[in-house]
């Protein structure tokens, strides 16, 4: 029988798959040599946005000032806006400027501003409208101390002269101090402690019983000067317009005390209330009072 051989065929060329192996590295690199290029095109543009003159704050406009000085405020921001942050994009850029830092940055360094508004444009233009505090009166702390005679009873309570005063709006801030000031022109509240400008010697409740006292002593034509709150007392000394002072106590209601006081001006002292050195309404019905 023959014998067949069978014959082996050895094939060169290259499989399908190993092309295949050998193409895929090659569309790896080049789409990483694309991603490359567009990420140092868009960063490149970035840069660009980020240093371009037309997106840089070139004008600074104050608005609503009615004492502090403009061109100070002025400064003030512009001071804000010098330098660069993220190593290379200017503060002035208008995506950069933050109107809230701005504002707290004005705030702290001038206790005055209530609130700064900034408004940003597309025309290279920075608007802050500035609302500032409003008066309502003054606060004095109290430092050194004196002896005096409350004439209520034998032993001496302890009354301190005014310290530093500071003009204050109705929440109680301090937002500027007072060297020197007339009476009658502003309510003036004294209390210890160690007042600091920015902070708040009195509280709004405080400011609005003031205003509440003022109110009921107005109905029986008085009126109120000052208020200095007792040292370890929840008592007040009011002093008045006709130079004599008044003793209650703070967190009593007006309606309480104030028709004890008529019925005595009405009554015991009449003619002689220009004579008075103060009167004492903190004990209920009983009521003391003293001539000079």
């Amino acid at each position: 029988m023959n014998e067949f051989r069978r014959s082996k065929i050895l094939y060169t060329g290259t499989s399908s798959s190993s092309v295949k192996r050998r193409k895929f590295p090659l569309r790896k690199a080049g789409r990483l040599i694309v991603f490359v290029a567009l990420f140092l095109l868009v960063a490149a543009g970035s840069f660009y946005m980020m240093r371009w003159e037309r997106l840089l704050i070139r004008t600074i406009d104050i608005k609503g000032l009615s004492s502090l000085s403009e061109e100070e405020i002025r400064n003030t921001v512009a001071g804000q806006l010098e330098g660069n942050t993220f190593f290379f994009t200017p503060r002035s850029h208008v995506f950069v400027v933050s109107g809230s830092r701005l504002e707290q940055e004005l705030r702290d360094k001038y206790p005055k501003i209530f609130s700064a508004e900034v408004k940003k444009t597309l025309k290279s233009s920075l608007e802050v409208i500035v609302q500032e505090r409003e008066i309502w009166g003054i606060a004095c702390t109290k430092t050194e101390v004196a002896e005096i005679q409350s004439g209520v009873s034998e032993k001496n309570e302890t009354r301190k002269t005014a310290g530093p005063c500071f003009y204050i709006d109705r929440s109680g801030f301090a937002f500027e101090e007072v060297s020197s000031f007339e009476g009658g022109v502003f309510p003036v509240l004294y209390k210890g402690g160690e007042g600091v400008l920015g902070s708040l010697p009195v509280s709004q409740t405080e400011v609005e019983g003031f205003e509440k006292i003022n109110e009921a002593l107005a109905s029986i034509n008085l009126s109120l000067l000052s208020i200095e709150f007792l040292e370890e007392s929840e008592d007040v000394r009011l002093m008045l317009k006709d130079g004599w002072a008044l003793l209650i106590p703070f967190n009593k209601n007006p309606t309480e005390w104030a028709p004890v006081l008529r019925a005595l001006l009405l009554g015991e002292i009449k003619e002689r209330k220009s004579e008075l050195d103060y009167v004492d309404l903190r004990f209920g019905n009983k009521v003391f009072y003293k001539f000079r």
